[in-house]
């Protein structure tokens, strides 16, 4: 839930309380249509806000539309309640209750909405119920806020309609063209548009189209956590967008369409997988389903799909999603007796409490999702400069922190089994033991890192560099030495070096203007390098073109003479622009907000931008990702301590090699306490 900071009203709306738990209680704004007396045109969105504050017990509230929306006016990479409002809502005859400007836009053009569809009903304006979280939740009250968030997801399923709420368009008119581009991709996917030919039939004159599309794709409201639920749950989401309304999932729809379409790649649009994927959430509720239950997605995904989303309160990356099915209680545990819609009649799995800290709520459901998915929980892990001391174990997801696009395990192929081949599957519902702060792992210690290097992509142009991050292991500064790509391969073939890929006969050339000499490097080095970039998964051109995929951006960036090298020699590569651009996609895709590394035994991979030199690289049993763990030594009596920092990819221990390297007496098994 968001908490709010309202600026000191004219005359103090007190709240009374609410029923305590277990029942159900809400209150609803009774929204009043424009009076004659307001001076305005029939309909005009400048007549003042007036309504009263109804209480009713959910079960039988009359019916009602909600709310959503971004609360922030001004920056729109938080969700915190804007400081400054001077916008009220005359609550009775008595009360004007502040509201942010967000909200106030969010009221009125909700109360057009219904204005307009009474007008063709040909009935009589008249007031409107709506419910909306600043207002209808006392926001200093701690209790009542805790118990209104273990069953907002039923608010929202019980609304007759849910208004998302996106505000004005940056660009003037943009409202109207995202309107017409939905409508025209739901005749093509309805196959209403017999001349549709798939995106050429869009795509063509249409660019203002697409660029509206991205404008609303960047809009704040994608990036709130507590959007997820609000629309998840609604029967009937409308989008509110300027001086259009147009249905929510068919916006979507359009979204997932474009998605598939590779010539509208150069429009950039955000891809916006967490709105995809688990936009409605009455399709997500199988419970009767055996193979669903224990194939499909946990409550774990969930949080972990919404990770790069944003709230003001870290704990609502928890409390935020606690209406969806797969956060509510065991069916069984009702006894056969009848359930709402997605039970949301059921306690959620996790109760909010705004009364525990952050790291108290983040600690408990770590070891709930351990509890869920057993040790997969663990790829979720990240930390930050601040939260390697912020009094929580180490293996406690923060899911506040996010620094890169995607777990490398979520990746779709090749499927990895670092700790062990798929017979051993069953390994990773393993819950390991865990003793106050510290969690007990089995597995070996495979290599360690001996050198890091943080890595920078320019998404629009096109560009990467990489920056020594030994130097300044946690930041990024302007005074590091910036390396290009040619420069780091340069570092790669090193004769000092370490490399685990052995020579080859058959060399790559390219020239750069910086470069007066051939820099040779080795096809294995070269492919090496290429494959832990995009993290070992086969893109579109196939697994043997990482070489092709890297020595074609070479020449595209710096326009120097490249030659491909096959497996029978040197061969002219044809410079493909499009190869390029897949390579750079799929290592962006990958190794945004990680660390390019280099192992002891010379194996190249994708680590925490935290790693530093003599971290160590342990496979865990039943774990199918490396990870990365930190031995930090005690001063005085102080004991050494473990420490986990984040997943990664390692060249040659991916499918199971460490586990081998164990059986044959090349590696010893232990057990990690982390802490």
């Amino acid at each position: 839930m968001d908490n709010m900071n309202l600026a000191p009203p004219l005359t103090p709306y007190i709240y009374r309380p609410l029923r305590p738990p277990p029942s159900r209680t809400i209150r609803l704004l009774l929204l009043h249509p424009p009076s004659d007396n307001d001076n305005v045109c029939e309909g005009a969105s400048d007549a003042p806000l007036v309504a009263s504050l109804e209480t009713h017990p959910l079960a039988c509230a009359p019916p009602f539309d909600a709310i959503s929306y971004v609360w922030d006016t001004g920056d729109t990479h938080t969700d915190s309640p804007a400081q400054s409002s001077s916008c009220n809502i005359a609550v009775g005859n008595k009360f004007a209750v502040p509201i942010s400007q967000n909200l106030d836009w969010a009221l009125r053009h909700a109360r057009r909405e219904q204005e307009q569809e009474q007008a063709r009903g040909r009935a009589q304006p008249a007031a409107h119920r709506i419910w909306a979280d600043a207002v209808c939740i006392n926001q200093a009250d701690d209790d009542e806020r805790s118990a209104q968030v273990a069953f907002m997801g039923a608010i929202y399923a019980q609304a007759e309609r849910v208004f998302v709420c996106m505000g004005n368009p940056p660009t003037p008119g943009a409202d109207r063209a995202v309107m017409n581009l939905v409508q025209s991709v739901m005749r093509v996917l309805s196959n209403e548009d017999t001349d549709a030919d798939g995106d050429d039939a869009i795509d063509a004159e249409r660019d203002a189209w697409w660029a509206a599309l991205r404008e609303v794709l960047e809009l704040p409201w994608f990036r709130r956590v507590w959007v997820i639920q609000e629309v998840g749950l609604a029967r009937n989401p409308v989008v509110l967008y300027g001086h259009t309304s147009f249905r929510y999932r068919q916006l979507i729809a359009t979204v997932e369409w474009s998605n598939t379409q590779k010539s509208l790649a150069r429009h950039r649009l955000a891809p916006w997988r967490i709105h995809c994927e688990w936009e409605d959430w009455q399709q997500q509720s199988h419970e009767e389903d055996p193979e669903w239950k224990s194939e499909g997605p946990t409550f774990f995904d969930l949080l972990d799909d919404a990770s790069l989303l944003s709230c003001r309160d870290p704990r609502d990356r928890v409390y935020a999603f606690l209406g969806h099915p797969l956060a509510r209680g065991d069916p069984t545990s009702l006894g056969g007796t009848t359930r709402c819609r997605n039970g949301l009649d059921r306690p959620p799995i996790v109760i909010p409490d705004y009364t525990k800290d952050v790291n108290e709520v983040y600690t408990d459901v770590t070891k709930l999702c351990l509890g869920m998915v057993g040790l997969r929980a663990l790829v979720a892990v990240e930390h930050d400069a601040q939260s390697l001391d912020d009094g929580a174990p180490s293996w406690v997801i923060r899911w506040h922190i996010s620094n890169k696009p995607d777990n490398i395990s979520l990746l779709p192929e090749p499927t990895f089994h670092a700790g062990g081949p798929p017979a051993t599957a069953d390994l990773v519902s393993f819950v390991p033991p865990i003793d106050g702060s510290r969690l007990t792992l089995q597995g070996t210690t495979a290599d360690s890192l001996w050198k890091s290097f943080h890595i920078h992509f320019g998404f629009d142009e096109g560009t990467i560099h990489f920056t020594d991050a030994d130097d300044h292991p946690t930041t990024t500064t302007t005074t590091q030495q910036k390396l290009d790509l040619h420069a780091l391969l340069a570092i790669l073939v090193r004769q000092d070096t370490p490399s685990a890929y052995s020579s080859n006969r058959y060399w790559a050339t390219y020239r750069h203007p910086d470069h007066p000499l051939p820099l040779h490097m080795y096809k294995a080095t070269l492919r090496a390098f290429a494959a832990v970039m995009c993290g070992g998964r086969p893109w579109e051109l196939g697994v043997r073109s990482y070489l092709n995929g890297l020595l074609d951006f070479l020449r595209l960036v710096d326009g120097g003479a490249v030659r491909d090298c096959d497996d029978t020699g040197p061969a002219n590569s044809d410079g493909s622009y499009d190869t390029a651009l897949i390579f750079f996609r799929s290592m962006a895709s990958v190794s945004a907000g990680r660390c390019f590394a280099i192992t002891e035994q010379g194996r190249y991979c994708l680590v925490s931008h935290l790693a530093r030199p003599g971290d160590q690289v342990c496979v865990l049993r039943g774990l199918d990702v490396p990870v990365i763990m930190r031995v930090v030594k005690g001063g005085g009596e102080r004991r050494c301590r473990r420490i986990l920092l984040e997943e990664a990819y390692v060249d040659r221990l991916m499918q199971g090699e460490a586990m081998g390297m164990m059986e044959r007496g090349e590696l010893v098994e232990e057990d990690f306490v982390v802490e």
